[in-house]
């Protein structure tokens, strides 16, 4: 590198390290498909920029709710397989009636399990054996069903959807 330092031309050497931890949400999503998870027409997804702008448009920027945008913005990976889940949607059924409003919000742990990706929360919940699937939300929302009904109700919502399989295969799930 050269510099100027009292008008004398210098070359100094200087190692550059990283200075920041990975950012958490992804703004270029090289996935070939992005993770997602069904229970109950529950649908879970990772968060990343692509979805932002498919889910608010062209002013997702403005659009999008502040607590995502913040993880965007500010978030980083505490490991290499931190992702921000999200409850995306809910697909209409009697056993998930009442929370449709939940839409966009982040999954922040599972029967008490702090969530690190799409597929350790699919992992947990496939492997539950608690009668009571907890999902804890942002905004101090939960969301309580009862296991057994969750998984009966979750094969007929699918198949009303036309969703092939309630998970995404791209994972260790």
């Amino acid at each position: 590198l050269n510099i100027l330092r009292d008008g004398v031309r210098q070359q100094v050497e200087f190692m550059l390290v990283e200075s920041t931890k990975p950012m958490l949400v992804p703004v270029h999503d090289p996935r070939p498909t992005p993770e997602y998870f069904t229970i109950a027409g529950l649908v879970f997804v990772a968060l990343s920029e692509p979805y932002l702008r498919s889910e608010y448009g062209d002013k997702w920027e403005y659009e999008a709710p502040v607590k995502l945008l913040n993880q965007l913005m500010y978030g980083h990976k505490e490991t290499p397989e931190s992702q921000v889940v999200i409850l995306s949607q809910i697909l209409n059924a009697t056993i998930n009636s009442g929370y449709e409003y939940l839409a966009n919000t982040q999954v922040m742990k599972f029967n008490g399990v702090p969530i690190e990706n799409v597929f350790q929360l699919a992992k947990l919940v496939t492997e539950c054996k608690d009668d009571y699937l907890k999902f804890e939300l942002d905004y101090d929302e939960t969301v309580v069903l009862h296991r057994f009904e969750a998984m009966e109700a979750s094969k007929d919502i699918l198949k009303v959807h036309c969703i092939p399989e309630p998970g995404s295969s791209l994972g260790p799930v």
